[in-house]
């Protein structure tokens, strides 16, 4: 009797464990789905706007 005791434990132990790792996943894919869309947001659609991300001593230079 104690080792199926013994087994139900440990399998709603496994099934909590598989559970976390599974919400850890799910939380992990958005980090880098929302890390993947800041890039895209951030980069340059036109050559005036990177043009203003560029430093002061490049602007200059760039539209002499």
């Amino acid at each position: 009797m104690w080792i199926w005791v013994a087994v139900g434990v440990g399998v709603l132990a496994l099934a909590v464990v598989v559970a976390f790792v599974r919400i850890l996943g799910s939380i992990g894919r958005q980090v880098a789905e929302l890390q993947d869309t800041m890039m895209w947001t951030d980069w340059p659609t036109s050559p005036r706007r990177a043009g203003v991300n560029e430093p002061a001593e490049l602007q200059t230079a760039s539209t002499a």
